[in-house]
């Protein structure tokens, strides 16, 4: 199969571009999904409407996740993806404002929600495209780190920023820079590899 293999993979900027990208989102998609119920409490509603709310994320994801393969078809998948991670930007802005109303907050999860599921196959369909297929498996293994750790140490680090501050405005802050420039960062992909003709050179040269 046509791609980079392993020591190419690794040293592309790419799969560098990559790698930061999903470190840096999944930083703060790991502590909203572990502090969302506290989050909802803290910006007034009560606990069992917070639950309520929070009940909904796994309907979005689950939406997010078959719209994000859907539109992954339709459209160019860098900018798609880059969009969906740039979205929870918007949930930020909804949860800082000032309200009581239950229905904007779950507007708020909702988006977070769609945009968190859909992430997923856009970002794995990018991927593909810029690392081939022909060692897809390690080096996408190797991305995936890039998950575990932000899992491993994110709700700690919102956790702490909240004992620090007494509040979540920090980190919903935090969250719009945050995952801006992890949007950004994607997007700064350039052209797809061609694979054909590198892979073609190679059976030439061999």
């Amino acid at each position: 199969l046509p791609g980079y293999t392993v020591k190419e993979g690794v040293r592309s900027a790419a799969f560098i571009k990559i790698v930061i990208c999903t470190f840096i989102y999944n930083l703060f998609n790991m502590a909203m999904i572990v502090h969302l119920v506290p989050i909802l409490g803290s910006v007034g509603l009560t606990r069992n409407a917070s639950v309520w709310v929070f009940s909904l994320l796994g309907f979005s994801m689950s939406a997010g996740n078959i719209a994000g393969g859907l539109l992954t078809d339709r459209v160019p998948a860098k900018l798609l993806a880059a969009c969906l991670i740039a979205l929870p930007a918007l949930s930020c802005l909804l949860l800082l404002e000032p309200t009581g109303s239950v229905l904007q907050r779950a507007i708020a999860v909702n988006i977070f929600g769609l945009a968190f599921g859909a992430q997923a196959p856009a970002s794995i369909y990018v991927a593909t495209r810029y690392l081939g297929l022909r060692n897809f498996g390690t080096l996408f293994g190797f991305i995936m780190s890039a998950v575990a750790v932000p899992t491993s140490i994110a709700p700690l680090l919102a956790g702490l920023l909240y004992d620090w501050t007494g509040s979540y405005v920090a980190f919903l802050t935090i969250g719009i820079p945050l995952t801006l420039t992890a949007a950004l960062v994607l997007a700064s992909l350039g052209r797809y590899p061609d694979f054909e003709t590198t892979h073609s050179d190679r059976v030439i040269a061999a």
